[in-house]
């Protein structure tokens, strides 16, 4: 049985991927038009959503989703369920991998075949796959030790950049008042999804409860807050919508001394 502390690490996960991923271009394409505004509709969505979540699964000690849907639902539904639900990770999973070779073809080992890249995360997902679940969360927890510094870092020198343009993130500000849309507060609400990993994880918590709410409300206001100013900043307000991943050309533009 795991502590608490690692539902935060789940939540962590999911917010320091879309730092860098989809979430960025979804808000930069909506800048002028409403993707300040989906932020604030999408905190309290995500507050609330995660809230309504953690008291759900908390009825459900020690289960995952398959032990939920056999011991709620006949067996055929629950099955029927499950396999949607299973596509719907899978699909989700492959989108996700497919950008992370985008991303390792673009801007870190260009001149290496995207498909050899594949087979290197293939096969890093197939071995871990093989793990068990705590082995998995520790792992995670290993990983997010290295890298949510350097993330932290890496911000720091971004607004703390003499290139910064403040002009820049003050013009986006001015079209905070435009009415939001589905596809941004979606995007922004994505930030906080990394609490549905515990359908699976559920299963090695002991008396999991959640504390500290607002601590997972100011991580995801600054996430997203950083995921839409970093780029303007860096690469203007017009400028940050032509690429496909800002983020990575924010901090490729950087010059580290």
């Amino acid at each position: 049985m795991v502590r608490n502390k690692y539902f935060y690490y789940l939540f962590l996960l999911n917010a320091t991927i879309n730092l860098i991923n989809y979430v960025p271009r979804v808000l930069i394409t909506d800048r002028f038009d409403g993707a300040l505004m989906s932020i604030v509709v999408a905190i309290p969505i995500g507050t609330l959503l995660l809230f309504t979540f953690v008291k759900l699964i908390q009825k459900f000690p020690g289960q995952g989703l398959p032990e939920i849907f056999h011991s709620a639902m006949s067996k055929w539904i629950s099955g029927i369920l499950l396999v949607l639900y299973g596509l719907g990770w899978f699909f989700s999973s492959v989108i996700t991998l497919v950008s992370f070779v985008d991303i390792t073809s673009r801007y870190i080992s260009p001149d290496v075949s995207p498909y050899i890249v594949l087979i290197g995360f293939l096969v890093v997902v197939g071995l871990s796959a093989r793990l068990d679940s705590e082995s998995i969360i520790y792992a995670l927890e290993m990983i997010l030790y290295i890298c949510v510094p350097i993330i932290a870092y890496m911000s720091w020198r971004i607004f703390s950049n003499p290139f910064f343009s403040w002009d820049a993130v003050r013009q986006i500000i001015t079209y905070a008042w435009n009415m939001p849309n589905y596809e941004t507060v979606a995007a922004a609400t994505f930030i906080f999804t990394g609490y549905v990993n515990m359908v699976v994880f559920n299963r090695i918590f002991h008396r999991f409860r959640v504390r500290h709410v607002w601590a997972i409300m100011v991580v995801s206001i600054l996430t997203l807050l950083v995921s839409i100013f970093a780029p303007i900043g860096i690469l203007g307000a017009t400028g940050a919508g032509e690429h496909v991943y800002p983020a990575f050309s924010t901090l490729d533009s950087l010059r580290i001394r």
